[in-house]
Formats: structure tokens, C-alpha cells, sequence
């Protein structure tokens, strides 16, 4: 009976114990289990801020890079695109990077949309409607912000395109949060791109088409599933969840996407099932426990029941197996453990960028990738010796951004790195014979009142060797514009020299004639008291003549390219004194009908243009006409323009090749009579220096009482206001 009751009391105070210790494990349990999931939570969020951010970085390089291609610049300028380049960069941008949907946009200096990727439509005038335009037209600094428009929310970033220090334009890059979302996927990781419910009425053009509770979603591609999940628990209902919430066995959390104001845009929705949460630990220390306790408790009951009597031997024995089986299923757990820190390790290892855990002054850890590139430095075991840093191996390329020293501003790089999180931080390391770059990112904690880095450096070497090509491809265009300008001049200057020598013929026959008569009246002793004089005056008259012709030439080959006031008139008249013995030598008459017009720009430019339309004609009429060669040049202001033709009467150009005689290297010449750059320099000149147009009609024109047909050059440039900037300046 003493045995009965003392096994019950053992049992009674043994099922009190059991149950005040589960209650307190339970709670403890709880308590781990929300600090995990805060944790996973946290987390997922910083992961989600990492992508945008690099999302925008990535967005503003490219629109960087394309505002000096010079395609782009010499379309701005001219402002005629050629479709296939632009799509060419669009292709190259899908083949070469994660981005799939690049919207590029093309803007004048006065806000007209010259070009959209993703539209045919252009032309139409947005200063009027886009602040951020005019802002970024009156400082002509680039803009990059995530906004929403009719169309979406998007990442935008705006970059002013200039030639040589001349603002000319705007080049604009959208891009969206697809490429986001398709990373995340990797890490089996679903999320919704929500758009703020106050944007409703201004998403008149939005391209998903789906809406929740006035909450539009921006990605195109979004899981059933999780939108009929938003649909059934309500938007309002997520958006109240602060650090995370399980709904259906689904971890929830969300990260607000704030404009560059700090105006929230909309949220990024983040979905992770709790099955896929490596929550093996937590399981493990669970079952560890609960077992530890069952053993103790068995144990102490094994304990009595030996004090008491022999014959709980049998009992002793039963619970001893069941000690051995526990024991077997606490190894195997810890088994599990094992396994589950190995599987962890082995993910790590697998990543290709660098993972590094610092607590600030030497490594902790590192994955397999970190350890690959410090065995081709240095032993591992030298590495850990002396303490060293992965900063150590960074190597100064001269790039501000570019971390290469253990203390930035007296800090660690890691300290720095973490206290200017805006900061685009990045680091080159040499290994394998190359120079790789890295972007870095440093997400410092806590543990156990410990300061710790986790450090990740980001591969980005393929990226900078896109950008570096990019650079190269813009040099080598400029190089070949600098080629075509050299040639071009060369070729004037031929020109030039053949008109000299038609300018100074008729003159050094006049001296000469004057000399010889001078001579013969001497030798037959006939020479008058005056006939010196006379002489003397006939020559000098002929070599101001030279001399001035001289002087007309140097003006024209003038190096520097000056704004200053001129008459378009005098210009004209001057140029055509320079060819003006070639025409009379080849019998072509020209007239003049010309008001009297002032202008400011580069009165040199100008002349070049003249001059090469009217080489042009010079040796058109003298190949089809052998009679009958007429120029008209007409000079006259109309309400739009001041306009210049310059008519010939030579039969006009063929109507098929008319479309490319101002195409580079285009010539109906013969090799050695031209070079086919004339026209063209002439019309760059033009829309270049002039902001205006040249262009060639074949038109009827009446020479002494005929009708004849012949080509009709004509130059429109801008009428001019009278405020004007007047200044010279040195182009």
C-alpha cells in the first residue's frame, strides 16, 4: 500500500512538474519562433530595397551612357532618327542584361517628343505638362526617381544630351519592376507590385489592366493565385500588418516604394510559405528539449523506484530501453542538424558572389567563392594568421567610388560603407589575370552585443564592360566625324586653289600686258610724259586686285569659328567674287536679286555653303549646257524664314538619286573631279550651325526670253529676335 501511494505522489508531483515546465517551453518556443520570422521578415525587405536601388542605379547608367552615343546626339541635332539604330540598343540592352523592357524616349530642348520606343507616336509638345521636364530643361541636370505616370509606375531617369558644351536635347530611359520581381522568384519568393489607390484616375492608359480595392498591379506578369489571395483578405487588411503576418501558412510582409519626395508611390507585396522557411533548427531544439526533459524526468523516477524496492528492477530496465530509444532519436535529430548546417553551407557556397561575415576587424567566415580567390593570393592559413582583410586586395583605379583601403575618413570600409548606405559603394579585385569590379553591400547586427558585418560583393565586371564598349564605340564615332570634316576642308581647299588661279590670271596678264607696252614704247622712243603714271596706276590697280583676293581667301579658311553680326547679302556677294573668274571664264552669267538682311552666327559657315552650291552649278551647266548658262541667286525674308535659292538652268538633278545627293561620299563626278562631301558638309553646316534647313527642288526658270529646267537649291534659316544674345563667343 506505502509502495502504491508513494508510486502515486512520484506520478502526482511529476505530472505537475511536466506540466509547468510545457507551458514554460510552449511559451518559450513562441518566443523564438516570432524572433525568426521578424527576423525572415526584416530580411526581405532590406533584400527588396537592395533590388530597387540597384534597379535605379542600373537605369540612370544606361541613360547615361546612351546620351554620348553619337548616333543619338547627331539624330538630336539633325532631328531625324533612324529607327534600327535605336532598336539595335534595345536589342543589344535585352541580349546583354536582365532588362527585357526598356522604354527609350527622345525630348528636344523645347520639350517635343522626337521619339518612343514604344510607340509611333512623337512630335507631341510635354513641357507644358511634365514639371520634372522642365525642371531638368532649366538646370540641365539629370533626373532619376521612380514616379507614376498613365501608363505605370516605373523607374525614370532623365540625362541632358549634349554636343561638345551645347545643350541639345533629353534622352529618357523607363524601366519597370518585372526584373525585380523575376529575381525574387529564384529565391522562391512571390510578390504583387502594387500602385496606391490615390493614382486610380491618373492610370488612364495602364497596361495591366487589373485593379484591386483601387490598388492597380504594375507587373505584367502576377500570380493567380496570390491576386485572388489580395482579392480574398483585402489590400487594407495587408497594409496593416506591421513586421509580418501567417495567413494560410504563408508568411506576409510588404515594403513601401516611396518617390524621390518621400511620397509613397505604392507597395511591394511580399509572399513567403512557411515550408520553404528553413525552420529545421527551431524543430530541432524544440524535440532536443522536450527529450532532455523526458529523460530527466524518467530517470529520476528510475532513481526512486531503485531506492525502494528490487523488485522495480524490471520497471528500471523497461525505462532504460526507452532511454536508449530517446537517446537513439536525440542523435538522429542532431543528425538532422548536422545536415541541415551542411545544406545551408553548401547554398552559401554556391553562390558566385562574395559572402563574407566580419565582426569589423577579421573574418569570421566566408563562402567557397571568397576562399577561391584568397588561396590564389596567399595561404588560408597565413590569411587568418595575420588577421587580414578582403580590403587588402583591392585594387585603386582611380574611381571615387571605388573603395582600396582598410580606413576610409577614419573609419573601417565597413563602418563607412555601412553609416553611407546612399553611397554606391564598389571595389576592383585582380585575380585569374583579370580585373574583376564588385558592387558592395554591408548589412551590419547585432549578436549578443557584438557588432557583425554580413558583406556581399556583387559581380558587376560584365556591366562596367558593357559601359567601357558603350565609351569606346562613342570615341571611335567622333573620330570619324573629325575624318569626314578634314576631308571635306581638304577638298575646299583644292577648290580654292584652282579659283586663285582663275582670280590672279586675268591680272598678272594685265601687269604684264602693261610692262611690255611700257617696254616697246621705250625701245621705239614713242613714250609719253604720262604713260608711267599711267602704268605704274594700272599695276597697282591689279595687285590691290591680288591682294584683295588674298585676303577674301584667308577669311574663308579662318580656323576660328566666331558668332558675330553680318549681312547675309555681302556674304553671298564676297563668296561669289572668289569664283567669280571661273564663271566668267566658263561664260555662265548670274544675277542678283537679294533684300538687304542682317543676321548673327558664323558668316564663314555661311560662305562655304554659297560656295559649294555654286561650284556645283558652275560645273553642271558646263557639262549639259554649251550656251545658255544662268545662274539666279535670290536672297528674301518671308513670314517663317529668311530663304536663299540658288537656281541653275542645267536640266535639274535626276529624280531617283535626288534623296541621297546630300549623303556623305555621294558624287556623280568622276573620282578625281570630287569627293561627294560637299553637300553634305553643306547641309550638317546648315542644321548644325544654323538651326536650319537645306533642301533642292527641280524647278522652270526663264533666261533670255527661254524656259529652261534646272535645279533650285534652297537654305532657310530662323528668323532671329531682336534680344537675341549678341555676345561673341568662341565656339
Amino acid at each position: 500500500m506505502k509502495i502504491k501511494n508513494t508510486v502515486f505522489g512520484i506520478f502526482l508531483i511529476s505530472a505537475v512538474v511536466l506540466s509547468f515546465v510545457f507551458s514554460e517551453i510552449k511559451q518559450q518556443f513562441e518566443t523564438i519562433e516570432n524572433e525568426k520570422y521578424t527576423i525572415i521578415s526584416q530580411s526581405l525587405k532590406e533584400r527588396v530595397k537592395n533590388l530597387i536601388s540597384d534597379k535605379q542605379s542600373s537605369t540612370l547608367a544606361i541613360a547615361l551612357t546612351l546620351s554620348q552615343n553619337s548616333n543619338i546626339v547627331k539624330a538630336v541635332k539633325n532631328e531625324i532618327f533612324d529607327d534600327l539604330v535605336l532598336k539595335k540598343i534595345s536589342e543589344d540592352l535585352k541580349k546583354l542584361t536582365d532588362y527585357k523592357n526598356v522604354w527609350i524616349q527622345v525630348i528636344d530642348i523645347k520639350g517635343n517628343s522626337l521619339y518612343r520606343s514604344w510607340t509611333d507616336k512623337k512630335g507631341d509638345n510635354l513641357y507644358d505638362i511634365r514639371a520634372d521636364l522642365r525642371e531638368l530643361i532649366s538646370t540641365k541636370q539629370l533626373k532619376s526617381s521612380i514616379s507614376v505616370g498613365i501608363f505605370s509606375m516605373t523607374f525614370k531617369s532623365m540625362v541632358p544630351i549634349f554636343d561638345k558644351d551645347e545643350f541639345i536635347g533629353v534622352i529618357e530611359i523607363i524601366t519597370h519592376f518585372n526584373s525585380i520581381s523575376k529575381k525574387l522568384e529564384l529565391d522562391k519568393l512571390d510578390s504583387v507590385v502594387l500602385t496606391d489607390k490615390k493614382f486610380e484616375k491618373q492610370l488612364t492608359h495602364n497596361i495591366t489592366k487589373q485593379f484591386i480595392d483601387g490598388y492597380y498591379l504594375a507587373n505584367l506578369e502576377n500570380s493567380p493565385y496570390y491576386v485572388s489571395f489580395l482579392q480574398r483578405i483585402g489590400i487594407a487588411n495587408i497594409l496593416d500588418i506591421t513586421d509580418y503576418r501567417i495567413i494560410d501558412d504563408i508568411l506576409v510582409t510588404y515594403e513601401k516604394i516611396k518617390g524621390i519626395d518621400g511620397e509613397t508611390l505604392g507597395y511591394f507585396v511580399l509572399f513567403k510559405k512557411v515550408a520553404d522557411i528553413e525552420k529545421a533548427d527551431i524543430q530541432a531544439f524544440k524535440f532536443i528539449l522536450i527529450l532532455f526533459i523526458i529523460v530527466l524526468i524518467l530517470s529520476i523516477l528510475i532513481f526512486l523506484f531503485l531506492l525502494r524496492s528490487h523488485e522495480k528492477s524490471k520497471i528500471i530496465k523497461i525505462n532504460l530501453e526507452h532511454e536508449s530509444k530517446l537517446n537513439s532519436k536525440l542523435n538522429e535529430q542532431i543528425q538532422i542538424i548536422t545536415e541541415e548546417k551542411n545544406l545551408n553551407r553548401n547554398i552559401l557556397d554556391s553562390q558566385s558572389n562574395l559572402v563574407i561575415l566580419s565582426d569589423g576587424k577579421a573574418l569570421i567566415d566566408a563562402n567557397k567563392a571568397t576562399f577561391n580567390i584568397i588561396s590564389q593570393k596567399e595561404t588560408l592559413e597565413n590569411f587568418l594568421k595575420e588577421q587580414k582583410c578582403i580590403c587588402d586586395y583591392f585594387v585603386d583605379i582611380g574611381d571615387s567610388n571605388y573603395i582600396f583601403s582598410k580606413y576610409v575618413e577614419e573609419l573601417t570600409w565597413l563602418e563607412y560603407i555601412a553609416k553611407n548606405k546612399n553611397m554606391k559603394s564598389k571595389c576592383a579585385i585582380e585575380f585569374n589575370a583579370k580585373l574583376h569590379h564588385y558592387k558592395i553591400n554591408v548589412n551590419p547586427f547585432s549578436y549578443y552585443g557584438k557588432d557583425i558585418f554580413i558583406v556581399t560583393l556583387d559581380d558587376i565586371t560584365h556591366e562596367v564592360e558593357i559601359t567601357e564598349a558603350l565609351k569606346s564605340e562613342i570615341k571611335e564615332s567622333k573620330k570619324k566625324d573629325l575624318m569626314l570634316q578634314q576631308q571635306s576642308r581638304l577638298a575646299a581647299l583644292g577648290e580654292m586653289i584652282g579659283n586663285i588661279a582663275h582670280q590672279w590670271r586675268q591680272p598678272l596678264s594685265a601687269i604684264t600686258t602693261s610692262i611690255t607696252g611700257l617696254k616697246l614704247k621705250k625701245e621705239y622712243d614713242i613714250m609719253e610724259n604720262d604713260d608711267i603714271e599711267k602704268t605704274a596706276d594700272d599695276i597697282i590697280k591689279s595687285a590691290n586686285f591680288l591682294s584683295k583676293t588674298i585676303d577674301d581667301f584667308r577669311n574663308f579658311f579662318k580656323k576660328d569659328k566666331i558668332i558675330e553680326d553680318f549681312y547675309i547679302d555681302e556674304v553671298i556677294q564676297n563668296t561669289y567674287n572668289i569664283i567669280k573668274a571661273s564663271y566668267q571664264n566658263n561664260l555662265v552669267e548670274i544675277d542678283f536679286e537679294m533684300e538687304h538682311i542682317g543676321y548673327r552666327g558664323y558668316p564663314t559657315e555661311l560662305s562655304q555653303v554659297v560656295l559649294n552650291i555654286l561650284s556645283n552649278a558652275k560645273e553642271a551647266l558646263v557639262a549639259r549646257n554649251k550656251d545658255d548658262r544662268y545662274v539666279h541667286i535670290k536672297l528674301k525674308t518671308s513670314p517663317d524664314c529668311i530663304q536663299i535659292s540658288i537656281h541653275d538652268n542645267a536640266g535639274g538633278v535626276d529624280e531617283e538619286i535626288m534623296e541621297k545627293i546630300f549623303d556623305p561620299y555621294f558624287t556623280t563626278k568622276h573620282k578625281s573631279m570630287g569627293t561627294g562631301l560637299g553637300l553634305y558638309m553643306s547641309t550638317q553646316i546648315v542644321k548644325g550651325s544654323f538651326k536650319g534647313n537645306l533642301y533642292i527642288q527641280n524647278e522652270d526658270i526663264v533666261y533670255n526670253g527661254k524656259s529652261f529646267r534646272g535645279a533650285n537649291f534652297i537654305v532657310e534659316l530662323p528668323i532671329q529676335q531682336k534680344d537675341d544674345d549678341s555676345n561673341e563667343q568662341n565656339i
